[in-house]
């Protein structure tokens, strides 16, 4: 009704600059940032790209991933860490990662607006959390047997090292007699002189009869 005259056409062209203007500086809200992730050792990368922007600075990338189905940890990254996070690694837990590009609108104004979520990215398969205890279960008693095995074949190789026979004293003795006489023979020393006993015979003296009478008379 208003832009039927000049003050009311006006009053709209007004009216539609103010909305077209509104429009125009209103932010746009950016498609998330594309990233992949990287293993490296015990460690995962989960490495993004760099946001289009001629404030980096103003932006930091929020990661969400979840593994083996626990509770969601939250990282962050920005320009400083080459919009890259390194994260533990488990091999037997599948990753759950997405990302969202945040606009630090305290210090860099609103003239930009957080991304949108990305899609999931998953990486690895879930295992099972009870495999290290079973492959113990099985491992430890091979491992025991074959150990035993071995001690056993061992110890009847080397049993006269491990178990010397006692000589008998009986039979010390007489080595050591031998020896004796054998170092005698290599001194080239003879017997020892054993005389034999001498038989003494025993002499009775009887007084004669003469003498006998001369001293009774």
């Amino acid at each position: 009704m208003l832009c039927g005259n000049r003050n009311g056409d006006l009053i709209c062209l007004m009216c539609f600059s103010v909305m077209f203007a509104g429009v125009a500086t209103e932010p746009v809200r950016r498609p998330p940032p594309t990233f992949e992730i990287i293993e490296k050792g015990n460690y995962l990368n989960f490495s993004a790209s760099a946001p289009e922007s001629t404030v980096p600075h103003c932006w930091k990338y929020v990661f969400q991933y979840r593994k083996c189905n626990e509770e969601q940890f939250t990282v962050y990254a920005n320009e400083d860490d080459g919009w890259s996070v390194q994260v533990q690694y488990d091999a037997a837990c599948k990753y759950i990662v997405q990302v969202q590009a945040k606009y630090d609108t305290r210090y860099c104004g609103e003239i930009e607006q957080d991304s949108d979520v990305s899609d999931p990215v998953y990486f690895g398969q879930n295992g099972d959390p009870n495999l290290p205890s079973k492959v113990a279960m099985i491992a430890i008693p091979v491992i025991l047997c074959f150990c035993l095995i071995v001690a056993i074949v061992l110890f009847r190789r080397h049993k006269e090292k491990f178990l010397p026979k006692v000589p008998t004293p009986s039979n010390f003795f007489k080595d050591m007699f031998d020896s004796n006489k054998e170092m005698t023979k290599s001194l080239n020393v003879g017997e020892i002189y054993v005389p034999n006993e001498e038989v003494v015979e025993e002499v009775h003296v009887e007084p004669t009869t003469s003498h006998l009478s001369e001293y009774n008379q």
